[in-house]
């Protein structure tokens, strides 16, 4: 199963950033190795 999401990336936003944001609203494990997201639903 997998999820796409879709939004505004800011200037100067670090991935981590996003993905805290992300994780907020949905309870999910990620991994980030150089530019590469893995997400897993937990």
């Amino acid at each position: 199963k997998r999820r796409t999401f879709t939004g505004t990336f800011y200037r100067g936003q670090s991935i981590k950033d996003i993905m805290e944001i992300i994780h907020l609203s949905i309870p999910v494990r990620y991994k980030i190795d150089d530019h590469h997201v893995t997400i897993s639903e937990i």
